[in-house]
């Protein structure tokens, strides 16, 4: 593939990339993706982001479009607080089934002294009828880890798509330590069912769960890092 950047000034940067995936064999399923991006300053306590990527399969009948925008506010001199948004819509063909999708994310950040705290809401929607014609499930190649059991791609289940999620994250740091705790409220947006359009489970709660991370900062570009969570009152699983 191929990425591109040009920054003009520093009020904004603009990001274009194309990349191609080929694979052999009798089963060949090659992908590619496009992707335009500009990121921007509107004044010095806003920023924003508008996004625009395509997602083609080997069949001309396998085109995705992702559009998306999000924004940072800082509504105070002291910079103490940031309010965040951002949301995606999605569109296109997948074979037979017509692509509508959405996901969205908005929250706010409080600074102190030596600590933070921070709360959101983050969506991204479910397919309601597998065999309606249309996918509504949404599609990302996002890498949030944030709770390690039910998003982690590496230790948990990677669960990013027909999930409704409040989450609350809090850390305080004194030189050499740092401390975080994560609390998030999950639910699927909607009922799990096979490809055959089964019901699976008509339950929704995915359930809560609750991180803690303890980290010990060796100097500048070392640290070790304690890190436990657990999942509890999961209706789904």
């Amino acid at each position: 593939g191929v990425r591109l950047q040009y920054d003009v000034a520093d009020v904004l940067s603009l990001e274009a990339s194309w990349g191609l995936l080929t694979e052999g064999g009798r089963a060949v399923d090659d992908e590619s993706m496009a992707l335009l991006q500009a990121t921007g300053l509107l004044s010095e306590r806003l920023s924003y982001f508008l996004l625009g990527a395509l997602m083609a399969g080997s069949r001309p009948d396998q085109r995705v479009s992702t559009v998306g925008f999000g924004a940072d506010f800082y509504p105070l001199p002291s910079r103490s607080l940031e309010l965040f948004g951002e949301g995606y819509f999605q569109f296109g063909e997948l074979g037979d089934q017509d692509k509508r999708a959405r996901a969205f994310q908005a929250g706010a950040r409080t600074l102190f002294r030596s600590s933070w705290i921070e709360a959101a809401v983050a969506f991204r929607s479910g397919d309601e009828d597998p065999t309606d014609g249309d996918d509504e499930g949404f599609q990302s190649c996002e890498n949030v880890n944030q709770f390690m059991i039910v998003e982690d791609a590496a230790l948990g289940l990677d669960i990013d798509t027909n999930v409704l999620s409040g989450r609350l994250a809090g850390g305080v740091r004194k030189n050499p330590w740092e401390g975080r705790l994560d609390v998030g409220l999950f639910r699927v947006e909607e009922e799990l069912r096979s490809a055959g359009g089964t019901l699976l489970t008509g339950e929704e709660d995915l359930g809560v769960e609750i991180d803690g991370t303890l980290r010990w900062h060796l100097s500048p570009s070392a640290a070790i890092h304690l890190r436990g969570g657990i999942l509890a009152g999961s209706e789904v699983l």
